[in-house]
């Protein structure tokens, strides 16, 4: 059995988004590259090996030595932004996009080591290979689900952890019809104080916890921007249309 605190927050994503512990279904996550790339800076920024200042710039923190075993999928990542310090989210997408860094079958392959899955090669109409996940311990899901619903069902903030899991991977958790309008409803009532949170970030100082809430919602607002931004030319400048 594999403890879900052994897992790196995007592979928490990727099991909630793409995977129906029931049927033993993967959908496809190719096309889901940024959500993973997002998930990998919020877990960065909450282990602190990376900061993000006021106007939305990533910083260098300290190098702490290589005592997160579990994070080898993120080595990649962390190496490429330190080495373009400082530059802001947007850039960081672009750059780490462009590397095709911790693309969904980069957080699979963590999770094939983990023992969680099983990473094989289909070839779709007979002709052409392509990735498949075979689900080989579905209570890791359970137990994402289970602490999904036990912090729904707190008046508790929930931890920083399963509220990224949630921001990022909600969509794909599966509950039953009456647990989904309780999680929807302590969803909807997450949101709406996280964004209350960075309201306030401009009017008076926040404690550390509510820094990392900011953090959180700056990194997803940068990824909705980005998926919005005009296309770029080789140049990297910006192509306007009339």
């Amino acid at each position: 059995m594999v403890a879900i605190e052994y897992l790196t927050l995007p592979e928490e994503v990727l099991l909630l988004r793409a995977f129906d512990a029931k049927a033993n279904f993967v959908r496809k996550e190719a096309d889901n590259h940024l959500v993973y790339l997002v998930a990998g800076l919020v877990e960065l920024l909450l282990r602190g090996r990376i900061g993000l200042d006021p106007r939305r710039q990533l910083i260098a923190q300290r190098e702490q030595p290589d005592d997160w075993p579990e994070r080898q999928p993120l080595i990649s990542i962390e190496r490429s932004i330190r080495q373009l310090f400082p530059l802001s989210l947007e850039e960081a997408l672009e750059v780490l996009t462009h590397e095709n860094l911790l693309a969904a079958e980069m957080v699979a392959q963590g999770l094939e080591f983990k023992g969680v899955l099983h990473v094989t090669e289909r070839r779709r109409l007979g002709l052409f290979k392509e990735p498949h996940w075979q689900l080989i311990n579905p209570q890791v899901i359970e137990m994402l689900q289970q602490r999904i619903w036990n912090a729904a069902n707190s008046a508790d903030w929930p931890d920083l952890r399963c509220l990224g899991v949630c921001f990022l991977g909600y969509s794909g958790a599966h509950f039953g019809p009456a647990r989904q309008a309780v999680v929807s409803q302590a969803f909807r009532r997450w949101h709406q104080k996280a964004q209350e949170i960075v309201a306030m970030a401009s009017g008076r100082g926040l404690d550390p916890e509510e820094r990392q809430v900011a953090a959180l919602m700056t990194c997803l607002d940068a990824m909705d921007r980005w998926r919005t931004r005009q296309p770029l030319d080789r140049l990297g400048t910006r192509i306007d249309h009339d």
